[in-house]
């Protein structure tokens, strides 16, 4: 079974009605995929700034849920929407060449055409989140 992985965008204060929502993507401006967590948004983080991946990083996610079965819902640090936001879209493709050989997608066996797809969603998101100063979340479901 495939852990549906909604990104969306929505007011911070709506995060609630994310969580109980059965469709949001139905209900928000979203992208739908699959098997993703705020594990693969710390990697992309760290690519942007450079760095080691650091799980300790993952504490500035903001993780809501109703139930230890889910669903959940993951907002984004502003930090991390802002600077994806501010990406140039001519640097999409080697950031996602990046990300695709990250362990998670490499042990998903992600194709990087598909990373590229992922990021390209993630991008376009980031940049209504801050023009319309909302928040960029994930939510997830079993």
């Amino acid at each position: 079974m495939a852990v549906l992985s909604d990104l969306l965008v929505a007011p911070e204060q709506q995060t609630n009605a994310v969580l109980i929502s059965q469709r949001p993507a139905k209900q928000w401006t979203a992208a739908e995929w699959k098997g993703l967590s705020e594990i693969n948004f710390e990697q992309l983080w760290a690519i942007l700034d450079k760095r080691p991946y650091d799980l300790s990083r993952l504490k500035q996610f903001k993780t809501l849920t109703k139930s230890a079965d889910g669903p959940w819902v993951i907002v984004f640090p502003h930090q991390l929407t802002r600077q994806i936001a501010g990406l140039p879209k001519e640097a999409l493709a080697s950031i996602s060449k990046a990300w695709a050989a990250s362990e998670e997608f490499r042990l998903d066996k992600l194709p990087e055409p598909d990373v590229f797809i992922l990021l390209s969603d993630v991008h376009r998101l980031a940049v209504l989140a801050v023009k319309e100063k909302k928040a960029l979340m994930l939510w997830v479901s079993l």
